[in-house]
């Protein structure tokens, strides 16, 4: 079934289980090139996942209140997972240094963006501030106290 097949039957499926199934699809599909990178995906989409199952009426919602399809918003997710383990503190060795592991968080993000821009989703300039943004927060995120502790 085409994904606007899927999208038109949004009501009959569970939403949830669609979007796990999208992010499934985008996890087999992306190059990954290093085992940081496969653990980082691994990581972003067992997280987004979890959110997933947790409140599958999100999916409902977002799809038709922003008009977003279910792999955009597979895809969205697993960035913004992705974002939110990079930026933890866990994967900082100095304020505005990655680890190996929150490298392969940032390639997952920059996946995460290109299909997003090239689907349509965002423009290139809004992909520019998401980068912009995550640099800042790497920058003042203090690697041993966490993100609420920055300068």
């Amino acid at each position: 079934m085409s994904l606007e097949g899927l999208f038109d039957r949004l009501d009959d499926l569970d939403p949830g289980s669609l979007l796990i199934d999208m992010m499934d699809e985008f996890q087999n599909a992306l190059p990954v090139g290093s085992e940081y990178e496969a653990s980082a995906l691994r990581v972003s989409v067992e997280t987004a996942k979890w959110s997933a199952r947790q409140n599958p009426d999100v999916a409902v919602r977002y799809c038709r209140e922003l008009d977003w399809n279910p792999r955009d918003l597979a895809v969205m997710m697993i960035m913004q997972c992705s974002n939110v383990s990079m930026t933890s503190g866990e994967f900082i060795s100095t304020r505005g240094v990655l680890t190996a592991q929150g490298e392969g968080f940032r390639v997952v993000t920059e996946h995460c963006l290109r299909v997003l821009v090239e689907n349509g989703r965002i423009t290139q300039e809004i992909a520019e501030i998401e980068r912009g943004e995550l640099e800042a927060d790497i920058r003042e995120t203090d690697p041993v106290l966490g993100p609420s502790y920055r300068s």
